[in-house]
């Protein structure tokens, strides 16, 4: 059953799904399961030569207002960091191709990732 706010779900199917009883017993009881944060991630710029400074938005969502309290980055090139956001930079020094990832956590413990590339060309 979805309600406006998140979904709701019986007890049963969420010890179920987190497989705190082997064998969930039915019952008429519901929980609220608040919907799930969301995150988008942009890279400014997506490609250039190398060496190449990029900078990261995220635009941070959390439908339950719960808040967000750690980021992770991962740059792709070895480089991570816990900088929050909204802006983060790195330096690309060798050409490839990156895929750079940031992680949110709520202070309720849920995630949202979000993805984004960047295309370091090299020199001449």
């Amino acid at each position: 059953m979805l309600a406006s706010a998140g979904m709701v779900m019986t007890r049963a199917a969420v010890r179920a799904a987190f497989a705190q009883e082997p064998s969930p017993t039915p019952t008429n009881g519901q929980i609220f399961m608040p919907s799930p944060p969301t995150l988008s991630v942009q890279a400014v710029p997506a490609y250039g030569v190398a060496p190449l400074t990029v900078g990261f938005t995220v635009m941070a969502n959390d439908p339950a207002n719960i808040g967000f309290v750690y980021y992770k980055w991962n740059f792709g090139d070895g480089h991570v960091s816990t900088i929050p956001p909204p802006f983060a930079l790195n330096t690309y020094t060798n050409p490839g191709s990156y895929i750079v990832t940031v992680t949110a956590v709520t202070e309720d413990g849920r995630t949202a990732t979000a993805t984004t590339g960047v295309i370091v060309r090299p020199q001449g």
